[in-house]
């Protein structure tokens, strides 16, 4: 992205306020949280309310990557699985392996650019929708405080006012998204392999 499009994203902050975190976070991603974090060390947002809402963002599209996911399982959709040799038979093996590791497939999601995808596939897998939800909100807290907390640290502004708690928060998801990659990054590639039996 760059400078114009940025400048735009802020007039756009300083036309609508928070509001406009809503729909510019779900469309355009981490840099949203970084551009608001700038502009809480500007002393114009208050940050806890820009996180909140980053954090509605956020959970909002991964509903809707999992609205897409289901909605491949419909009557009036699946029927197209056909056309990729795909059938509800041949679908029961991922969906039995995505539920066996769904917290961490979804923990691992969350440190990835192509997180998406298997946010789509909880849909297809037809994860229940109160546990997606729930661990997309555990992994989506650290996530959205790091990023914040970079754009914070990038208006060059020493914390003050009471940010002692950001601090930490950002420093305990920096440290979560680290051990998070160290622990699924090592493990992923397993999880959809059939473990041998002993002899």
């Amino acid at each position: 992205m760059d400078a114009s499009q940025t400048a735009h994203l802020l007039d756009l902050f300083a036309r609508y306020g928070y509001v406009a975190l809503l729909p510019l976070s779900i469309t355009t991603g981490p840099l949203v949280a970084v551009l608001a974090g700038i502009v809480v060390s500007l002393g114009s947002w208050n940050w806890f309310v820009a996180f909140v809402m980053l954090m509605l963002a956020d959970i909002t599209g991964d509903a809707l990557y999992y609205a897409l996911g289901r909605l491949g399982r419909t009557d009036t959709v699946s029927r197209w699985w056909n056309y990729l040799h795909l059938s509800e038979k041949k679908l029961a093996p991922f969906e039995r392996k995505f539920h066996e590791h769904d917290w961490k497939l979804l923990f691992f999601a969350k440190t990835q650019i192509i997180g998406s995808v298997i946010l789509v596939a909880a849909g297809v897998a037809k994860m229940p929708f109160g546990k997606y939800i729930l661990y997309n909100i555990v992994g989506s807290l650290p996530k959205v405080a790091l990023f914040e907390w970079v754009g914070f640290y990038a208006g060059n502004v020493v914390v003050s006012k009471g940010s002692v708690f950001f601090d930490v928060l950002a420093l305990g998801s920096l440290a979560l998204c680290a051990f998070a990659v160290l622990l699924f990054g090592s493990r992923w590639k397993r999880i959809f392999t059939e473990e041998k039996p002993s002899i």
